[in-house]
């Protein structure tokens, strides 16, 4: 409850405006959500870059690339503007037009739009050089800036799955290692193990096929939030900050890996 009388004062310029506290010496303090843009992006193993050739519209599903691409179905690309970015997945390719699956929501032009190809599949062999993947806020407008709160992995496999295993192959050599780049490097976490995931993560449970279909993990990180770790992951344009997933074994034995991460975009 509040109490009456005035306890404290705060200054709003030259206006000293009473401050009313509850009856343990706080402000009370109403909590509101903020309404910024929110990030979701799987993260993305870049391996170069694309041009429109010619402006988009919203819901548009194909658009067209300047030649030479090397955009293939399969692949994911992603496009940056100002403060706004894109991710899709490729199902068609006809020369240098291509279709989505997932339509545009932003009108990119092709005088102001940054592209970008890759793959979102981590089952890849990292055990010679290791293949980074990354969510990055680094195309946009300079001052742009995403608090990432939250990271998830799924893993499928034919093959049955326990504590000692990683999805359904033996326990990794080096494991799949979870690091930040924003100005210095910081290893945040590494899994050899699906145990090592079900220790890391916040919630992970094992998917039993039933009646058929594939083994899976799937596990989420939550690190924003008193209840959590207290702190975001700040990723920011100018300083080409990335959430980075390195994986460092061979995957290639399992069916899928993907990492999605999850946050919003941060205003003064």
């Amino acid at each position: 409850m509040t109490v009456s009388g005035i306890r404290g004062q705060k200054s709003d310029g030259e206006t000293w405006i009473p401050v009313a506290v509850n009856d343990s010496g706080a402000i009370d303090v109403t909590l509101q959500d903020q309404h910024t843009q929110i990030v979701t992006m799987i993260a993305m193993n870049e391996t170069g870059d694309i041009t429109l050739d010619g402006d988009v519209a919203i819901d548009d599903y194909t658009f067209d690339l300047v030649a030479a691409h090397g955009v293939i179905v399969g692949d994911t690309i992603e496009f940056y503007e100002g403060t706004r970015f894109f991710q899709a997945g490729v199902i068609t390719v006809a020369t240098d037009t291509i279709t989505l699956d997932v339509p545009f929501d932003f009108a990119f032009t092709a005088a102001g739009a940054t592209g970008k190809k890759g793959s979102h599949e981590m089952a890849v062999n990292g055990s010679v050089t290791p293949v980074i993947f990354r969510v990055t806020s680094k195309y946009l407008q300079a001052g742009s800036r995403w608090d990432i709160t939250t990271f998830a992995i799924a893993i499928t496999d034919q093959t049955a799955m326990d504590d000692a295993k990683f999805g359904g192959i033996s326990a990794l050599a080096r494991g799949v290692l979870f690091r930040v780049k924003d100005g210095i490097y910081k290893n945040l976490f590494v899994a050899k193990t699906n145990g090592d995931i079900f220790l890391g993560f916040d919630m992970a449970e094992y998917s039993l096929k039933a009646p058929a279909g594939f083994f899976g993990i799937t596990a989420q990180k939550n690190i924003g939030g008193q209840s959590n770790l207290g702190v975001v992951v700040r990723l920011t344009a100018e300083t080409s900050d990335e959430m980075q997933i390195i994986i460092q074994d061979d995957l290639t034995d399992l069916d899928h890996v993907h990492v999605f991460i999850a946050g919003s975009e941060v205003l003064d």
